[in-house]
């Protein structure tokens, strides 16, 4: 795939939720009352905060906002925006009173906790707005490409019908004059009068009343009949008519006249009909593709605002996240008391989790609008991954993993972008970390024995990956149904996978099933790459 390829199609965004059977079950749900909707939003919400009350015992007091991220996130795509936004301000309620202090009151006397409350509202609000404009987008598409299928079946039947009476209309054209009479009406039309706007006005004139019969109209003397026409009233004298009709749908009229007096027949009608059927079809095909090209600049305008949004909501968001930072910096290095020491801990551990969300989403907005930068320096893998393992070290410890390296090979130099690379081999120790159990292992093999490519395994003794979701794991929002999921958004591979085909290479993610670990390969060429 080229690199300056847009990675993430909007529809992609919502992949996970577009099968059969689930997007049945959302439609059901969507033609549902406003009741159920907002019952449903409001059940998710006390649902992921009573799941999170029962988690105390393991996970204590840390992360209380983050795991009520999926519960905005399924109300959203359930319910639409409204359930969306109504399970936001329920358990950010419910957190602000079971879980921050004081305990059982909605009054929070931490700013910091405060600000972390109101961070998560806004995400909260741009999780529900993004799902519903993807949903509503693809709805509509797909909406309109049944509507296209129909006419295109629609058009086959026609055909193989025409296909059936060619032999009879071939050897009748010449017996009933028709060719004569279309050249003849041709000479006599002036280019001027072809032009001219007609407004078909039912049940008026010549037109009106063809457009109202069912199989067209015979009129052998126009001096006999009320004409509103001035071109029909001075230069014709018998016509022959047939309406234009895809379906039930009326699209115009259909018309054949001769300057002299001349008596058409059936026949006549019959053969006009067949060209008016072609007429109309092609007339409904192009209006149809005119329709699905203002769906798809409609569609392409959404996402270019919902990218927009995205971009300024994320930089809006990452100004107070790093005030706070800065100020809780400051309180470290006050002389605290414990309990405050403690206090001002969660605020840091809560806030880099928020902004680590905030750079993930900006992260995916950048590659979805083609934005992203690449920075090409000559540097080493090996050197990118010790970098990375330093970074995530403290996760590391903190649940007690055991890291083991290995490396084969000469050591290869590499033209990349060396923050990007960093990133995503620090998002990959990320996975395993938070997909592991405390004690487990980390195993990392770099293999630089190929000349053309140098190759990073990443695996790990966690829960492992279930194969049917191995085809959507590098899908925008898409993770497993486990504990671990509440503690993300589910970016972090499709972050992986994206820089890693900026750079030209692949990666490729293997779990023998659940309970058996998960591996990523990541594959990178050596050759120097241009800048995107």
């Amino acid at each position: 795939m080229p690199k300056k390829a847009l990675l993430l199609q909007p529809i992609a965004a919502i992949a996970v939720f577009t099968a059969p059977k689930l997007e049945e079950f959302r439609n059901r749900l969507h033609s549902a009352s406003w009741s159920v909707r907002y019952g449903l939003g409001l059940g998710i919400a006390w649902a992921s905060v009573l799941i999170r009350l029962l988690l105390t015992p393991y996970w204590g007091s840390s992360v209380p906002l983050i795991t009520l991220y999926p519960a905005v996130l399924l109300a959203a795509w359930l319910g639409g925006f409204g359930p969306g936004l109504l399970c936001t301000l329920v358990s950010a309620a419910a957190a602000s009173y079971l879980f921050f202090e004081p305990i059982h009151s909605f009054r929070v006397a931490n700013p910091g906790e405060a600000a972390a409350l109101i961070v998560f509202v806004g995400i909260g609000v741009l999780i529900s707005t993004v799902i519903e404009m993807l949903v509503k987008t693809n709805d509509r598409l797909r909406h309109l490409a049944d509507r296209l299928a129909r006419e295109v079946e629609e058009s086959t039947k026609t055909n193989e019908r025409l296909h059936r009476v060619q032999q009879i209309v071939d050897t009748t054209i010449p017996a009933i004059g028709l060719d004569d009479l279309v050249t003849e009406l041709l000479r006599s039309v002036r280019i001027e009068e072809a032009e001219e706007q007609v407004t078909v006005r039912l049940g008026t004139g010549v037109a009106g009343r063809i457009a109202l019969s069912e199989n067209g109209l015979i009129f052998d003397d126009l001096s006999q009949v009320d004409v509103t026409s001035s071109f029909l009233r001075t230069r014709v004298t018998s016509l022959a008519g047939v309406p234009l009709r895809t379906g039930q749908r009326l699209v115009g009229v259909l018309h054949v006249a001769c300057i002299s007096r001349h008596s058409f027949t059936d026949d006549d009608l019959l053969i006009l009909r067949l060209v008016a059927d072609r007429v109309a079809l092609s007339v409904e095909r192009t209006r149809l593709q005119e329709e699905q090209q203002r769906a798809r600049a409609a569609s392409d305008a959404a996402n270019q605002a919902k990218d927009t949004f995205l971009a300024m909501v994320t930089h809006d968001l990452r100004s107070p996240l790093q005030s706070i930072i800065s100020a809780v910096g400051v309180l470290q290095s006050m002389d605290l008391s414990e309990a405050v020491s403690r206090c001002v801990s969660r605020i840091e551990r809560n806030t880099q989790i928020e902004t680590r969300l905030v750079q993930d989403l900006l992260d995916v907005t950048r590659i979805s609008t083609g934005k992203l930068t690449l920075n090409f320096q000559t540097t080493t893998l090996y050197a990118l991954v010790e970098a990375a393992l330093d970074s995530v070290r403290p996760e590391l410890d903190a649940k007690q993993l055991t890291v083991e390296r290995t490396r084969e090979g000469p050591e290869r130099t590499l033209r990349v972008d060396p923050d990007r690379v960093q990133q995503i081999v620090t998002n990959l120790l990320t996975n395993a970390a938070k997909f592991n159990s405390t004690g487990g292992w980390i195993k990392m093999h770099l293999d630089e024995r190929g000349a053309s490519e140098v190759v990073l395994t990443v695996s790990d003794s966690g829960i492992g990956i279930d194969p049917e979701l191995l085809p959507q794991l590098f899908t925008p929002f898409r993770q497993a149904d486990t504990p671990q999921r509440q503690l993300g958004l589910g970016l972090g591979l499709v972050i992986v996978k994206s820089l890693v085909e900026f750079h030209g290479g692949t990666v490729h993610a293997y779990s023998a099933g659940p309970g058996q670990g998960s591996t990523f390969t990541v594959k990178l060429p050596t050759g120097s790459q241009s800048e995107i």
